[in-house]
């Protein structure tokens, strides 16, 4: 959007970057809503793809540093743009992950964070395991309680991956 917003080339290859990503999200959601086919839904992915590449090739020799720099980077990176792609569970954006820390930047924010690396590695882990075991539907008390009573016996801890029928 920055891009966009400048006078001039700089902004009109903003903008055309602008109007490919939407493009990106409106194709994608068609195909989810079963509006679109597979293969078209693939081909189409790739035009937009390639006129993606190019519009961050002209980006990249931007007499603007700044912004050459991120066209460069972009470019640099691009397959990781289209992951969705080879792996259809993965989702378009990072929503899903950013819904989930939210929660505990605000708890840090709201506690003054920890005054020790220990306490935040506790911390780490200990939202780790609240935040995994949610998504999983499993109880957070009882995965504790195993896991201290294991300690107590010397055996290993339950695991934090999913069992078959959880997946």
């Amino acid at each position: 959007r920055e891009i966009a917003e400048r006078p001039g080339d700089a902004g009109r290859l903003g903008r055309r970057l602008l109007r490919l990503a939407q493009t990106v999200f409106r194709v994608r959601h068609r195909f989810e809503r079963a509006e679109l086919a597979e293969p078209r839904y693939l081909r189409r992915m790739q035009q937009l793809r390639r006129r993606l590449q190019a519009a961050l090739s002209l980006g990249a020799q931007l007499p603007w540093s700044r912004y050459a720099g991120r066209c460069q980077h972009l470019l640099a990176h691009e397959a990781r743009l289209w992951t969705f792609l080879r792996a259809p569970d993965i989702p378009l954006t990072n929503n899903a992950a950013e819904r989930v820390i939210r929660a505990l930047v605000i708890w840090r924010k709201l506690c003054f964070g920890t005054h020790s690396p220990e306490g935040s590695r506790f911390v780490e882990r200990m939202m780790t395991v609240v935040c995994t075991l949610n998504q999983q539907g499993r109880n957070v008390v009882d995965y504790v309680t195993a896991s201290v009573e294991a300690a107590m016996r010397g055996q290993c801890p339950p695991s934090l991956l999913p069992t078959p029928a959880q997946k």
